[in-house]
């Protein structure tokens, strides 16, 4: 396999709230990083520049039906997500009611209304995000692209983060790791132990063909040691199981 890898970091200016596929009414978990569908989505609206009036149809609660990714940009470029270092990710917790636009997060439930929910946000203070490539023409075109230094927009539910760096592109060699905590998620099988606390996350991967609402997901493991075969240069180490997840 030979695939080329740009690095893009970003600084969150806010708390991240990248809410998980599957929540319930009572339940409203936060992924720990920018799945690889949010951070495509993400860096094809800043690209187009749709950060300025157009982020509150984006990024806020109303959607348009229409599915962003950055290889509608940059044909043959597709990412694998945006990831905190493990050790550095504060997940905070509360419980949250409303009703209507009405707030309520102290308070007991009210009658006749539901249960009061558990939200869920996270803080880091970095991410590192990925993209690849087949080759590495296209790669470099988007890294000299005028929209991406040092902007800042909305991301996910109302989380906001800043470009603040821009990386490579290198070349990714693939290896075989064997116990290595790799620089993404990694598939499920990827693991050989299984702590008692293994916390299993269903992570939207790309938009299912045909239909360009719908995700397909995968089980993935965050921060866990990993064995079997990766993409690899210096310190960032990308599971090759998860390169084929996320291609088009």
């Amino acid at each position: 396999m030979k695939i080329w890898c740009l690095e893009i970091r970003l600084e969150p200016l806010s708390e991240l709230l990248i809410r998980q596929v599957g929540r319930s009414n009572v339940q409203w978990f936060s992924y720990p990083f920018l799945p690889p569908t949010a951070f495509s989505g993400f860096l094809a609206s800043l690209l187009a520049d749709e950060g300025n009036y157009t982020w509150r149809k984006n990024y806020i609660e109303v959607n348009d039906d229409r599915a962003r990714e950055i290889g509608a940009l940059f044909p043959g470029v597709f990412s694998v997500g945006a990831y905190p270092d493990p050790a550095r990710v504060r997940r905070i917790r509360h419980y949250r009611q409303h009703l209507g636009d009405v707030y309520n997060y102290e308070a007991s439930a009210w009658v006749g209304n539901k249960k009061l929910a558990i939200a869920e946000s996270c803080w880091t203070p970095e991410l590192r995000g990925f993209l690849l490539a087949e080759t590495e023409e296209p790669l470099q075109q988007l890294s000299r692209h005028p929209n991406l230094r040092f902007r800042i927009m909305r991301v996910g539910k109302k989380s906001v983060v800043k470009v603040k760096l821009v990386n490579g592109p290198w070349i990714l060699t693939l290896q075989q790791v064997n116990g290595i905590v790799p620089s993404t998620v990694a598939p499920l099988e990827m693991i050989r132990q299984l702590p008692k606390d293994l916390e299993v996350l269903h992570v939207p991967m790309r938009n299912q063909r045909g239909n360009k609402l719908v995700r397909e997901t995968y089980p993935c493991v965050f921060g866990q040691p990993v064995w079997g075969q990766a993409c690899v240069y210096n310190s960032v180490i990308i599971p090759e199981p998860l390169v084929r997840l996320t291609q088009p």
